[in-house]
């Protein structure tokens, strides 16, 4: 589980003092794992598994006219956590891949932007840890 609050400067975005705009986004994430390990004995182990979730984040823009900017002041975006990697370890060492796609609904922050009136806040990434 994470939850998260950060803060983004809105590049392009008008403000009437000409100001930058800020974009702070305030959200959690939820992702249940599902692994079955290929390889366990006492000294290493290798764990393929798959993963889904449910997210939720709120976006609010600070310093900017709604109407004059063409955006919404706030937008609260539902996301679909969907997750397919590997864990590993030797010993002490351990590492895990990850690949993770976020479909999102209700992101229509930016309406203005896309062809279908949506956002497209969805994302896809890779992550990694060694620890």
């Amino acid at each position: 589980m994470e939850v998260s609050r950060t803060s983004r400067r809105a590049f392009g975005l008008d403000t009437p003092t000409g100001e930058s705009a800020s974009v702070i986004s305030t959200g959690f994430e939820g992702l249940i794992r599902l692994g079955y390990p290929v390889v366990h004995n006492d000294l290493a182990f290798i764990e393929p598994y798959v993963g889904a979730g449910l997210g939720w984040t709120l976006y609010n823009v600070a310093g900017v006219d709604e109407e004059d900017a063409g955006v919404e002041n706030n937008d609260g975006v539902m996301a679909f956590p969907l997750a397919i990697g590997v864990g590993g370890g030797y010993k002490h060492f351990t590492a895990d891949v990850r690949l993770m796609y976020r479909p999102t609904v209700f992101d229509d922050m930016f309406p203005d932007f896309s062809s279908d009136g949506t956002s497209g806040e969805d994302t896809l990434s890779v992550s990694g840890l060694i620890g």
